[in-house]
């Protein structure tokens, strides 16, 4: 899972959809209510939770992160974007 805290104290969690793979891939659903979330609100920090043994990283966002989600739905409301590959 990951739980992203925001600056107004609310929390969105997300949790991955795949079952456990030696590649250590996860995927996850960023549309609809959690994109909505997270492009509107500073994120200050961002834990990983694993679903296995329920160790945890959390991470603190700088504050010149802390702005990432909220400028990525900018450029894709914007159509700022180019299309890719991850494995690039």
């Amino acid at each position: 899972s990951l739980i992203f805290l925001c600056d107004d104290d609310t929390k969105v969690k997300t949790t991955a959809w795949n079952k456990f793979n030696c590649e250590g891939n996860s995927y996850m659903d960023w549309g609809g209510k959690l994109f909505n979330d997270l492009t509107t609100k500073k994120v200050v920090a961002i834990r990983f939770e694993n679903g296995r043994t329920y160790d945890s990283y959390t991470y603190k966002l700088t504050l010149k992160e802390q702005t990432y989600f909220i400028e990525v739905g900018e450029a894709i409301a914007n159509k700022r974007f180019v299309n890719g590959k991850c494995d690039d």
